[in-house]
């Protein structure tokens, strides 16, 4: 074996980190810039680091609540949640693993009047 032969080796592996530690930065940003705030009347969602989206339903409007999770989501107790409300057609909040979906939506069913 010559010195040579792993260079491909070595660069392939230093890809593969530099790829696994973008993700990982994306994930953060995404992870740090989105805030999903449940009060007794309503539930906000906020996303964005520098410009802001915020989208807002109130309790005793909601509709629709969809939960989707995997197998492997189950298993880590983390799931998607969509809520709508009797206004929209469309999900009106829509996140994606957030932990103990279970427990948000029972508390947005309690706070319903």
């Amino acid at each position: 074996m010559t010195p040579g032969s792993f260079d491909w080796l070595l660069w392939l592996s230093v890809a593969a980190l530099l790829v696994n530690a973008l993700l990982i930065l994306v994930w953060f940003v995404q992870s740090v810039s989105t805030t999903l705030t449940l009060t007794d009347s309503r539930t906000i969602l906020r996303n964005g680091l520098i410009s802001r989206e915020s989208s807002e339903v109130q309790h005793d409007d909601v509709r629709n609540i969809q939960v989707n999770q995997t197998f492997f989501q189950r298993m880590l107790r983390i799931g998607d949640i969509g809520i709508s409300s009797s206004g929209q057609d469309d999900l009106e909040i829509q996140i994606n693993g957030i932990p103990n979906p279970g427990r948000i939506v029972k508390t947005i069913r309690e706070n319903q009047r």
